[in-house]
Order: structure tokens, then C-alpha cells, then sequence
């Protein structure tokens, strides 16, 4: 028998305490009114798999769909839920009081018959007692679910408030799959958990692991799950030879994987659906995180790079080499009769051999060098070596790298390029030095260009 409507219930029960209300004002039950029919059947709440309405999870996450890498793969569908669920917990109280007043009713019948002598209809009546009994139980088992993932939503939600906090201090992109880690590991027991993230060469490299040596990432099992894992919008589970499996969660900002989350160990189809649940409120939230600091990155690239070439604009280059006033070599360089490139080619072809000079100079300088658009068509470095033969030889190889091979533009034409550069090398304030290696590069110009000056040669 279908639930009756709120409305519906709440109207026959007044109509029955008025039918059997005696004049103290308590109910009195008649044998003719059974347990079956006083009790509407509730319908037994479905918890996961089969309806996960405490995480939001529909049996939808058990569709099998087929893709290339991975055999089977399993995703989600989210449902709205919390009204559902509030209108069920109202049903339940509703069906608990009949039950109750239907006890206190037949015992009273039973104590009426047993003073007067019968016997055959408090049998009768025990037999409903029993009945509303078992009914009352299966209830209170109900309830005590529902307060247990009543609890357990709480204890998701204070955790996902943690890691919103910890996420506003992260210092860097695996700090934040640090956090995420860490808050699952609290909730879920797992084998094991990494996150990965897609490389240049079509690859994955280890950002962070839980549970094993992060030096072990070579796993067969890692590569195969994120293969499958990055081609999906939902979370997949992928079965494992040894009897495990694997659960992916794809990390998307801007519709791009980003990363990949996988959780390896042994899951029911109820375990999978409620990690599901649990795992995708947390990767949202790292989401979020991931695309603040992807605007955050583009706002400072366009603050601290130079547009055209991606060399660090003036102004970056003086804040990061100006505090330094120690023993160092700078260097200035200017690129030789670019006015001519500009009138001859336009000036897409000068932008283009701006940008392929820059290329080659960060390919001959080492990282702890520094190197930024001086202005126009000059550039000014910063090279950590204190002898001055050794960072006009380092200037050398810049000059050659620039003029041994010509820059092709994307119509096909080539241009032979060359640059002047100058090289001091001394203690003292950043804009003086520069100042003595400008005069170099001009007298580099005036012996006829394409090469180098210090103050030693």
C-alpha cells in the first residue's frame, strides 16, 4: 500500500480520536481497526546504492559506459535531495505516534477483556501489539540511520569548511592536493590516494601520494586510471586485477583537466556511491582554489613579463636585481640595425625576431641569470659571476647564439640577425652599473657591431 499524502494522514487521525475519544479524553481502539489499517506501510527509506539521498548521489552511478582505456567505467548523477529527505523524516514521526497510540489502545482492550474473563480476544489483540511492535522497530532502525548520516553530512561539512581555510594559505599547487588528501584520508578509508597532473610530453608526473613512498610512481595501475580518468567529466571506477580498484576524480578548471585524483582500495557498490558523494564535494572545492590561482597567475604574468617577449617587463627586472649590491656581471644588449628589420619586414617580422632572441638567450643563460626587456630593442641581464673574463665569455655565447643561425618568419623569409652587447662587472647599485655597461654597448656599435666589450678587453 502506497504512503498516504501528509494532509491525507493527518485527517484520518483526527477523524479517528474523535470517533473513539471517551469522555477522559484518551483513545480507545476497536478490534475491528487493525494494526494494517491504522499503520499506513511506510516506504523503506533506500539508502546508497541504491538512492543516496544524504549525499546526492541517483543510481545513475552505476550506468556502465565503455571507453577506449579502461574496460568499465561507472559515473554519477546528482539529485536535489534535502526536501525529500526533510518530508520523509515528517512522515516517519507521524507513522511512529500511530504506532505508539495503537499499543497504548490494545493493551488497554486486553486489560478490559482479562478482567471480564475473555481470553480468545486479548490473543487476538497481542497478535496486533506484536505486529505494531515490529513495525516500531524497523522505524527506530530507520531513524537511527538517518541520524547517523545526519551526523556524518556535519562531519563532511566541518571538514570541508577546514580545507576552504587551509586553501585560502596555500603556498603553491601541491599544497592545496596536500590539503585534499589529507581531508579524505579523515573521512575515508582508502589503500592508497594520488594526484597527478598532465605533462608536456602527453604524460603524468606525481604532484603528491598517500599511503606509499612518493618515489614509487610508476605504478602500471596509475597510468592506465588516469588515461580514463582525464577523458571524463564524472568520477569513473575502474576494477583492478588483484581484486581492488581504482576511483578516478578528474580536477577540472575551465573545462581542462588539470589533474587527476585517484583512490586505490577494496569498495562495495555502497562504498562507492558515498566516497563518490564525499570526494567530489572535496574536489569542487579544490576547484574553486585551482581557478583563483590560475586568474591570480594571469594577472601577476601581466604584471611582472613583458607581453611580446615574455622576458620580465622593466620594472620587475629592477625589483628583483636592484636589492643586490654585491660583486656581479651586468650586461647590456641591443640588437643591431633592428630599424632596418622593422622597415623591411613590418613590424610583425621585428616582433617575431624580438621574441626568437629572447628564446635564445634564457636557452644560454642558467636560471639563477636574470634577463628583462631594457626597452624597445634592449635587453639587460644580470649573470651571478665575479670575473670579468668569465662573464664576457658568457656574453659571447649569447651574441653567438643570437647570430649563428637566422630567424625564420612564418611567411618563409629568413633574417640574419646580430646584437651589440656590453659587460661590466663590479659591486655597486644596479642602475650605475648598468649605466657604465650601456657605454660598452655603444662602443661595441661604433667598432662595427655584432660584438662584445668589457672594460678589460
Amino acid at each position: 500500500m502506497p504512503p498516504m499524502q501528509s494532509a491525507e494522514f493527518e485527517q484520518m487521525m483526527d477523524d479517528f480520536v474523535r470517533e473513539h475519544t471517551r469522555t477522559s479524553g484518551v483513545v480507545r481502539f476497536r478490534r475491528e481497526e487493525s494494526v494494517s489499517v491504522l499503520i499506513r506501510p511506510v516506504k523503506p527509506i533506500r539508502l546508497v546504492p541504491e538512492n543516496d539521498d544524504v549525499f546526492g548521489l541517483d543510481e545513475g552511478l552505476y550506468e556502465e559506459t565503455e571507453t577506449d582505456e579502461t574496460p568499465t567505467v561507472t559515473r554519477p548523477v546528482l539529485v536535489a535531495s534535502e526536501d525529500r529527505e526533510n518530508a520523509y523524516w515528517k512522515f516517519l514521526s507521524a507513522q511512529m505516534r500511530t504506532v505508539l497510540q495503537s499499543i497504548v489502545g490494545y493493551s488497554e482492550l486486553i486489560e478490559e477483556d482479562l478482567l471480564a474473563g475473555e481470553l480468545m480476544a486479548p490473543l487476538s489483540d497481542l497478535m496486533r501489539i506484536r505486529s505494531a511492535s515490529a513495525e516500531l522497530l524497523d522505524m527506530a532502525h530507520q531513524i537511527e540511520e538517518l541520524l547517523f548520516l545526519e551526523r556524518e553530512k556535519r562531519h563532511v561539512a566541518e571538514k570541508l569548511g577546514a580545507l576552504a581555510r587551509q586553501l585560502n594559505y596555500a603556498v603553491d599547487r601541491r599544497s592545496i592536493f596536500v590539503s585534499l588528501l589529507s581531508s579524505i584520508a579523515s573521512l575515508i578509508a582508502f589503500g592508497e590516494a594520488c594526484v597527478l597532473e598532465p605533462n608536456s610530453c602527453q604524460d603524468w608526473d606525481l604532484v603528491t601520494r598517500w599511503g606509499r613512498d612518493e618515489g614509487t610512481d610508476k605504478d602500471p595501475w596509475i597510468k592506465s586510471a588516469c588515461l580514463g580518468v582525464a577523458r571524463t567529466t564524472q568520477p569513473c571506477v575502474q576494477p583492478l586485477q588483484d581484486g581492488g580498484m581504482v576511483m578516478g576524480f578528474p580536477i577540472r578548471v575551465d573545462g581542462a583537466c588539470v589533474a587527476v585524483l585517484l583512490l586505490r582500495g577494496v569498495f562495495d557498490r555502497r562504498e562507492q556511491a558515498h566516497h563518490a558523494g564525499v570526494v567530489m564535494a572535496f574536489v569542487e572545492q579544490v576547484e574553486k582554489a585551482l581557478h583563483g590561482w590560475r586568474e591570480l597567475d594571469e594577472i601577476k604574468n601581466l604584471a611582472m613579463y613583458d607581453g611580446l617577449t615574455g622576458s620580465l617587463n622593466r620594472r620587475t627586472f629592477f625589483d628583483l636585481a636592484s636589492g643586490d649590491t654585491s660583486l656581479r656581471s651586468v650586461v647590456m644588449l641591443d640588437i643591431d640595425h633592428f630599424k632596418s628589420i622593422n622597415d623591411t619586414y613590418g613590424h610583425g617580422g621585428g616582433d617575431e625576431v624580438l621574441r626568437e632572441i629572447v628564446k635564445r638567450i634564457q636557452v644560454t643563460l642558467r636560471d639563477c641569470d636574470i634577463v628583462g626587456r631594457y626597452g624597445g630593442e634592449e635587453f639587460a641581464m644580470v649573470i651571478q659571476v665575479d670575473k670579468p673574463s668569465l662573464a664576457v665569455d658568457i656574453a659571447e655565447r649569447v651574441r653567438l647564439a643570437i647570430c649563428e643561425e637566422p630567424v625564420e618568419l612564418p611567411s618563409g623569409d629568413a633574417i640574419a640577425v646580430s646584437a651589440s652587447l656590453g659587460v661590466v662587472t663590479d659591486e655597486g647599485e644596479l642602475e650605475h652599473l648598468l649605466g657604465r655597461a650601456d657605454e660598452l654597448l655603444y662602443l661595441a656599435k661604433s667598432l662595427g657591431r655584432n660584438q662584445v666589450c668589457g672594460e678589460e678587453n
